[in-house]
């Protein structure tokens, strides 16, 4: 009895602490007004952060990768088929189709984050110089008796051609917006301390952070690049880093829209792309691109020259080569690229 007493004490003294006190807000949803502001700045202000569709390359780039090396136990050992493999020289893209769900989502500090998902499907063409097709019709007896076939006769056909592989790809980005607050601190009456800065109503948003932008092709998975870090001249930008300290650039982190990596139009930057991951450079080729045609980095290391003005993206994009190698049977398209917003002044 004497536990059950105490317990509808401590009941009583809750309600008479909470009694008459306001109930904590509702976390900000948002409003369709808030959605319509939030829309038009993107459009209008900053419609440089929506455009990706700018990484596909209609123009042909050279490519330069080693002569075709059919190995004697190739992965797609097949008696009764030849393997074709192409030497390519040069790749294109062509943007078939695009689409982007964007999705804005209010938090309980009063701020919005817009997510920008997009799905890609293209064509990529490729240029080819020479074209190999090898016949399995070498028998060898093992010491067991058993009979193997290996590669005897390979026919050589020297004629160019022009062809293209369908992939898809997908990408995520986000953009970060807090709407206006007024210059002049709320103090508390009781303390006197600075307590915030109200938000002006009614809301005025601001874009204040981006991030930047990883895109799969086709999708995530283990046969697909991954990128550890770029170096632009000086500057590294970074897979990963989770350190609250951190005040540099790393792809899972926002960069404040005035904070972003800043150079000079028309100016050309070393650049050097490292991979991680179970894929090694030599199996793969490199690109780097700011819009305006891709520029082929040998092993990762080259140059490019930016163009544009205000925010540019740059892209950096690693392809496996036997993307390219193998024509039937078709070993499929894997590559990854970095999307980096910059400021040219």
């Amino acid at each position: 009895m004497k536990r059950r007493f105490l317990g509808l004490l401590v009941i009583a003294g809750l309600c008479f602490v909470t009694c008459g006190n306001e109930p904590p807000p509702d976390f900000y949803n948002g409003t369709p007004e808030d959605d319509d502001k939030i829309n038009d700045i993107l459009d209008n202000d900053y419609p440089e952060l929506l455009v990706t569709g700018d990484q596909f390359m209609t123009q042909y780039a050279g490519m330069t990768i080693p002569e075709v090396d059919f190995p004697q136990e190739d992965s797609f050992f097949r008696v009764d088929s030849p393997l074709v493999q192409v030497h390519v020289d040069s790749i294109a893209d062509s943007l078939s189709e695009f689409h982007r769900f964007a999705d804005l989502w209010y938090a309980k500090d009063t701020s919005c984050t817009v997510w920008l998902f997009d799905t890609f499907d293209v064509s990529g063409m490729i240029h080819v110089d020479i074209r190999y097709t090898a016949h399995f019709d070498l028998p060898e007896t093992t010491a067991t008796g058993d009979t193997i076939w290996r590669i005897g006769t390979t026919d050589i056909d020297s004629t160019p051609t022009d062809d293209y592989e369908d992939y898809n790809g997908v990408g995520l980005r986000y953009i970060f917006l807090e709407p206006v607050r007024s210059t002049t601190p709320t103090i508390d009456p009781e303390t006197e301390d600075t307590i915030g800065y109200a938000i002006i109503e009614p809301f005025e948003w601001e874009l204040r952070r981006i991030s930047y932008g990883t895109y799969y092709f086709p999708a995530r998975g283990t046969d697909i690049p991954v990128i550890d870090y770029v170096v632009l001249e000086t500057d590294t930008i970074f897979a990963y880093d989770t350190v609250s300290s951190f005040t540099g650039h790393a792809m899972n982190r926002f960069k404040h829209i005035d904070s972003l990596l800043t150079y000079t139009a028309d100016t050309t930057l070393s650049v050097e792309v490292v991979l991680d991951g179970d894929i090694d450079a030599g199996d793969c080729v490199f690109f780097a691109s700011s819009g305006a045609g891709w520029e082929e980095l040998i092993d990762g290391t080259g140059t490019l020259t930016v163009t544009g003005s205000d925010i540019t993206n740059l892209y950096f994009k690693v392809i496996t080569r036997e993307s390219y190698y193998y024509y039937f049977p078709n070993r499929g398209y894997f590559a990854v690229a970095w999307l980096i917003p910059v400021r040219l002044n």
